[in-house]
């Protein structure tokens, strides 16, 4: 009888206890993302063509702690472009783990053939936080998009994550294209997507 009145207490306090923690996993990643953001320019900055399941063409920018063997990918700012749309997703990381992630996907309202300079149909950003290869929480900060649930978003993003990872560990085939992969620069900052561009 007295479990039965206490039951829903600790279930309720459990819950409490748990978001409470799933909180403070967010701050502590909000936290590191913007030092990520604030260091940018001390990070090694190299580019590379990444035509991952685009039709148009696309680039990852590697913001990285080194140019060496020893390098630690930060952030990965991938571009894809398509007929009908392109899609901006920053990826960033902790000691080699995927922490966040945030995307924005600009959809046109005619292809690019037509228009090379078409209207925008629809914007939807979103936001990933994960912990452990988990998704910890997701939530749209413009738009939405009905077609996809968080896990299904979330599996992309952590599929992107390690083909990106993949491009950042590959040497490029010949030596030019080796000494530009290891060629440092000053990163300069890189607007978001605006439904304007």
């Amino acid at each position: 009888e007295i479990m039965k009145r206490f039951f829903p207490l600790l279930t309720a306090a459990f819950f409490c206890a748990t978001v409470l923690a799933q909180k403070s996993a967010v701050e502590q990643i909000d936290a590191k993302v913007h030092q990520i953001d604030d260091d940018l320019r001390k990070y090694a900055r190299t580019q590379q063509t990444f035509t991952d399941k685009t039709t148009e063409g696309g680039q990852v920018t590697f913001y990285a702690l080194a140019c060496d063997a020893g390098r630690e990918l930060k952030k990965a700012l991938v571009e894809a472009y398509g007929e009908m749309g392109k899609t901006q997703t920053a990826l960033y990381y902790d000691r080699g783990e995927l922490i966040f992630a945030s995307r924005t996907t600009i959809r046109y309202q005619r292809p690019i053939s037509v228009d090379p300079q078409p209207p925008v149909a629809s914007t939807v950003s979103e936001r990933f936080y994960f912990e452990g290869g988990k998704l910890l929480e997701h939530a749209f900060t413009e738009g939405t998009d009905q077609t996809l649930q968080p896990e299904e978003a979330a599996r992309q993003i952590l599929a992107l994550s390690q083909r990106v990872r993949a491009a950042f560990s590959r040497k490029p085939e010949d030596a030019s294209a080796m000494r530009n992969f290891h060629r440092c620069s000053s990163p300069v900052k890189i607007a978001p997507l605006s439904a304007s561009s």
